[in-house]
């Protein structure tokens, strides 16, 4: 019995592993890196209770792995209650080619100085449409009014082949 058990599991695992081989190569989820830092601004209202209710504006300089790099401005809101906050920030970048995108970022937590969040393309001009849709997680560290960001973009391998093809006709 246990011989048969171990042929049926054998045979699954092969399947498993053609069937995984016959998906298109194109859907394979890849991923790209970014490096950006620079400075940031908070002003806003403290209220009674405790809570604060502010905007934050940001100015950057990033750079990507894939080789494009350029400068950012980000503007949103952060809500604090007592223990824990919420960010909501619109970001435009404009790299090396004067093209834009625009991605909303989220996070929330409990230590403004430091954490993770998700951010998604929602917008962009040139090349840079081939992102739209591109989803991130991003971490995030503050020292004063310094900043320091590594973000990791999900993006299937054809979307990631059109845009390294397209960003070297600018070369």
């Amino acid at each position: 019995m246990n011989t048969m058990l171990f042929k049926i599991f054998y045979l699954l695992i092969l399947y498993l592993i053609n069937l995984n081989n016959l998906k298109s190569e194109n859907n394979t989820p890849m991923f790209y890196k970014e490096e950006t830092s620079g400075t940031v601004i908070i002003d806003g209202f403290n209220l009674p209770s405790g809570a604060t209710y502010n905007l934050f504006k940001g100015t950057y300089q990033f750079k990507n792995e894939l080789g494009n790099y350029g400068v950012a401005e980000c503007k949103g809101l952060v809500d604090k209650k007592i223990n824990n906050f919420s960010l909501n920030i619109l970001c435009e970048q404009i790299d090396k080619n004067n093209f834009k995108i625009y991605s909303l970022l989220k996070r929330k937590g409990n230590d403004m100085s430091a954490g993770v969040g998700k951010s998604v393309v929602v917008e962009a001009t040139g090349y840079n449409k081939l992102l739209i849709g591109t989803e991130c997680t991003y971490a995030s560290i503050y020292v004063g009014k310094t900043s320091w960001t590594d973000t990791k973009c999900y993006i299937d391998k054809a979307k990631l082949e059109a845009y390294k093809k397209a960003l070297e006709k600018y070369k």
